[in-house]
């Protein structure tokens, strides 16, 4: 389906504002010589695979509306399904779907090949496969380690090996890049929080022209307010300590704050605290395992979180210096580590 991707590409090089309306699918099928339905199909997938679960880009084309979003809600029952040990086979989702096809096909093949289609389709999975598919080895997802090669692109100005564009894209638009007041915030959510807050507009150009489709999540006008400094890298890491510290209920002090920021240049690291911060509750009720980057970390934020509980009592100075305490004393191996 290359060519169905070429030929709107092309069209879309005239308008950017083409949108997928009937009558340009229409083109796109009729140069491709395909059905109008499959070509309304695929790019449900593709819009699905390449762009957060967010706001959906099909309401310019009733058809592909009518396709997109019962795709997107099977798509969302499978994984649930999958991590959950369910019988994808009979959700009413697939039953529809397999209900679609003749006799002939073979129904664990067209079961197997929309499992891998959902997983792809779904953010938290895979931004996170290792957490999500241990037991899923033959599921294949994409690469998902990008956030250095994001910083270099935007703090930088390097360029963007050609070979990993559309999966740096992907990236971008896809993947969890943190967990704020329980919504996902995908890189590109960030990314337009920090330029308006940095004033630095010129960086959207550096993705608008590196990533293709960037026009369909295209970065909105903003009038900056220049409240910070900071670079991309910097905010996000800023962000995701904002995030631990309204948890734990108190900031951390210098040292601390310098040892976490020299940890997350350790992007294996930084992935799998901005899981657990965005999964507390699953953080608070298991014990991380002694296999995880962040191991020592979480074990410290748990045990703040945990002891806290048992504080009340005390005015917010002695909660405060009691916690403090607690974190000092399981950090003291990270301490010698990082030292």
């Amino acid at each position: 389906m290359t060519t169905v991707l070429s030929a709107f590409q092309t069209l879309s090089l005239e308008d950017r504002a083409l949108g997928f309306t009937h009558a340009n699918l229409s083109v796109v099928a009729r140069q491709t010589k395909k059905k109008q339905n499959e070509v309304e199909e695929f790019f449900a997938r593709f819009l699905l695979q390449n762009f957060s679960l967010g706001p959906p880009f099909s309401h310019h084309s009733e058809k592909l509306h009518r396709i997109y979003c019962p795709m997107r809600t099977r798509y969302l029952a499978i994984v649930d399904a999958l991590l959950h040990g369910k019988d994808i086979e009979y959700l009413p989702e697939v039953q529809r779907y397999l209900a679609g096809f003749s006799h002939t096909k073979n129904k664990s093949e067209i079961i197997t090949s929309e499992t891998a289609r959902a997983v792809l389709s779904h953010d938290e999975v895979v931004s996170f496969p290792e957490i999500y598919l241990p037991a899923y080895s033959t599921l294949q997802v994409p690469p998902n380690r990008f956030a250095n090669h994001l910083f270099a692109c935007i703090d930088r100005k390097k360029g963007i090996p050609f070979i990993e564009v559309s999966n740096i894209a992907r990236f971008f638009y896809k993947h969890v890049a943190l967990y704020r007041l329980g919504k996902i915030l995908v890189w590109r959510d960030l990314f337009v929080e920090w330029v308006t807050k940095s004033g630095k507009v010129e960086t959207i150009g550096r993705i608008e022209d590196n990533f293709p489709y960037s026009w369909l999540r295209k970065i909105p006008p903003a009038a900056s307010d220049a409240s910070t400094d900071l670079s991309f890298q910097e905010y996000v890491y800023a962000e995701t300590i904002a995030v631990l510290e309204s948890h734990i209920g108190f900031p951390l002090d210098e040292d601390f704050r310098k040892q976490i920021l020299e940890q997350m240049k350790d992007d294996n690291f930084r992935r799998h605290l901005v899981f657990s911060l965005g999964h507390f509750s699953y953080l608070l009720q298991t014990v991380p395992a002694r296999t995880n980057p962040a191991f020592q970390w979480l074990v410290a934020i748990r045990s703040v979180c945990v002891f806290s509980t048992f504080l009340f009592v005390f005015r917010r100075q002695e909660k405060l210096a009691f916690s403090i305490h607690v974190l000092c004393g399981t950090f003291t191996r990270v301490t010698c580590s990082i030292r």
